[in-house]
């Protein structure tokens, strides 16, 4: 069975990174320069079109003073939000120290393992 606590739904993360940035009065290009990538990449997130990567996403948030998690499909069920939270924590304690490729093969992996149980 394929974990539904959180799912990436790239056209809301892209709503919800245009609302933010427009609470801000900023434009796309000023997002862009203070994140250190381009205006064309900021419209590509608000579009749907990609989704940034986690440090970019962890920028727009900190920029438009925006709760990470607005961006991303959290389940309003209490009990599987604390076992989400629970879940990461775990992997966060477990991950800790190891290098970034040993990391990549792990994230490579649990993906492997949602595809599996789809």
């Amino acid at each position: 069975m394929k974990n539904d606590y959180c799912k990436i739904n790239k056209l809301k993360m892209g709503q919800c990174i245009k609302e933010a940035r427009t609470k801000m009065d900023l434009t796309q290009e000023e997002l862009g320069n203070m994140l250190g990538i381009s205006m064309v990449a900021i419209s590509r997130y608000e579009n749907g079109w990609a989704s940034p990567c986690l440090k970019t996403l962890i920028g727009i948030a900190e920029i438009t003073q925006t709760p990470i998690e607005r961006f991303f499909d959290i389940p309003a069920n209490k009990k599987k939000l604390d076992e989400y939270n629970d879940a990461l924590y775990k992997i966060n304690d477990l991950c800790m120290g190891f290098p970034l490729k040993d990391l990549k093969l792990i994230i490579r992996l649990l993906q492997r393992m949602g595809d599996v149980n789809e």
